[in-house]
């Protein structure tokens, strides 16, 4: 159900600078996990994949409580997630088609290869969602675009000098190079245009070196990626193919740029035709022996592509939705750049040119193995709309928590033998830190959509999320052969607690704010990033700068 905007604006409701100080610390945490996971979570490993979950789950609790202190309960939508619950679906199919329980824990029993896959792939549509909403809120992204494109270089590139043998070195190749389109996608972003005759002689020689400066480093960066392994040469090939696929694509929207376009897409098409003729590649045979819907399996080889996980888990159906989805979003994001200017065409085009790259090392080998790989993807796909000029509409979040809750939840109810749900937690601390976090998440989600605003409303939400997850040991003790275990439930009521005085803080915060200064006084004459990012409505993003207004001398009065 599509929100009404008059009475749910994005980015408006209530909250004043509490709700503007928590946006900071949201985009601060997403800027960080970007960072780090993409460029340091750069090996198929246990516990880089466990500190990524925790890292995407803690940024999804603080940005459900900023959005409450906003009033704001939509989400952005995205062409791409439709694709990916489609995917969960057929994951969550097999639970109840083929799965069973293991005879000696007792749970449920998804099979391996499609719990890894679920996790991952929940984690990819959360940060997605993520990157989508809050970066669509910062006016300035030159510096951020330049700062993630040199760490995401920089970080795959030193994971690759740094051993041997890599495991899912050509994806980690194709990340890089992602970060070497994010590093150039700046030159063509709008800047503003500086007053007199010095400050613009000033601002373009500056101009000019950092242009030189960026084309600089991007092809030293890139030279280096296509060195470092053995399994470069393959990575260029396929990044030259998804480039060239990816601008043909814009030639057919973008008509400010088509010539060009065309012609380069033609050559890096050709340039990569040839390249995998003299490497002798040919069609996987795993492709001949996927089934409709998968058949899951143990867990894949780090090597493994991410579309051969994909296939075997989900199937050539499963696989076909995730190629779609990709296609189908960029598609539409060109499709709505079609009357921009020809300045954000060019931009367009640029995006459409990186997104592809890291769509095929998120389904190139080991793509789904590596963690940074996910990171890159949900970062730079979760930009689209933002950089492509594709206005989105905006939903209900409801229906997107439920689905993330329930998949959540049945993570939680099978056997924990990936290493990518609880399995860390669990062992350490037992199921109570699984149980607390999960009632947590839940009661924000309940704050979130019910739009709190007094205690006993909070009160209320806590206690329905408390009792909905002490059904969860009803359902235990129906759905395996493990007893219900009822000290959990009261792991489930002290996370439902812990968000309550959470929750209760922010009001209390909230109020004290009101009080203070029942209007909040932002300069007319100074810029107050706070102030843009969560309680203005945001201007739209990319439109080219107007040309400067002529001056006009006073016409004469009668009479002179």
């Amino acid at each position: 159900m599509e929100s009404d905007p008059g009475r749910c604006r994005a980015g408006g409701g209530r909250g004043g600078l509490t709700a503007r100080g928590l946006g900071w610390v949201v985009l601060t945490a997403l800027a960080v996990l970007g960072v780090v996971g993409g460029g340091g979570l750069t090996w198929p490993a246990r516990s880089a994949w466990v500190a990524l979950i925790l890292g995407a789950l803690g940024l999804w609790a603080g940005w459900l409580y900023w959005r409450t202190a906003m009033a704001d309960r939509d989400v952005p939508g995205h062409l791409l997630h439709p694709f990916l619950g489609a995917v969960l679906l057929i994951l969550l199919g097999h639970l109840l088609a083929g799965a069973g329980t293991d005879p000696q824990a007792g749970r449920l029993q998804l099979l391996n290869g499609d719990t890894s896959l679920l996790t991952r792939l929940l984690i990819l549509a959360l940060l997605v969602l993520m990157a989508q909403d809050v970066f669509s809120r910062v006016g300035e992204l030159r510096w951020g675009l330049t700062a993630c494109g040199v760490v995401l270089a920089v970080g795959n590139l030193l994971r690759l000098l740094a051993a041997g043998k890599v495991p899912g070195a050509a994806a980690i190749t194709l990340s890089g190079l992602t970060g070497v389109g994010m590093l150039l996608s700046p030159l063509l972003l709008p800047m503003g245009r500086p007053g007199g005759l010095v400050a613009s002689v000033t601002a373009r020689r500056l101009r000019s070196v950092a242009t030189v400066a960026r084309v600089s480093a991007a092809t030293v960066l890139a030279s280096l990626l296509l060195t470092a392994q053995p399994e470069g040469g393959a990575a260029f090939m396929i990044a030259f193919a998804a480039v060239g696929g990816a601008l043909l694509l814009s030639a057919v929207f973008l008509r400010a740029h088509r010539g060009r376009l065309a012609a380069l897409g033609v050559v890096l098409m050709a340039v990569a035709v040839v390249g995998a003729v003299r490497m002798g590649a040919t069609l996987p045979g795993w492709l001949a022996r996927l089934e409709p819907l998968g058949m899951g399996g143990r867990l894949a080889r780090p090597e493994a592509s991410g579309a051969q996980v994909l296939g075997f888990s989900a199937g050539w159906l499963g696989l076909g939705l995730v190629v779609a989805g990709l296609v189908v979003s960029l598609v539409w994001s060109l499709r709505a750049s079609v009357a921009a200017a020809k300045a954000d065409q060019a931009r367009s085009a640029l995006w459409a040119a990186v997104v592809a790259v890291s769509g095929c090392a998120l389904l190139g080998p080991g793509g789904l193995s590596v963690p940074s790989v996910t990171v890159t993807a949900g970062l730079t796909w979760g930009l689209v709309p933002r950089m492509m000029l594709h206005r989105v509409r905006r939903f209900h979040g409801l229906p997107v928590m439920v689905a993330f809750g329930a998949a959540l939840a049945v993570l939680a109810l099978e056997q924990r033998t990936t290493g990518t749900t609880w399995d860390v937690l669990a062992r350490r601390y037992g199921d109570g830190a699984m149980h607390l976090f999960a009632t947590f998440m839940l009661a924000g989600v309940l704050f979130w959509q019910v739009r709190a605003g007094r205690w006993w409303q909070a009160l209320a939400c806590a206690l329905a999320a408390g009792l909905v997850a002490s059904a969860g040991e009803l359902a235990q003790g129906l759905l395996s052969t493990r007893a219900a275990e009822w000290s959990d439930v009261a792991w489930d009521f002290l996370g439902a607690a812990g968000a309550l005085g959470v929750f209760l803080l922010l009001s209390g915060v909230m109020w004290v704010e009101r009080r203070v200064a029942s209007t909040p006084r932002v300069s007319a004459g100074k810029y107050d990033p706070l102030h843009s990012l969560a309680a203005q409505p945001f201007e739209p993003v990319g439109a080219s700068p107007p040309p400067p207004e002529r001056a006009h001398a006073p016409s004469p009065s009668v009479g002179q």
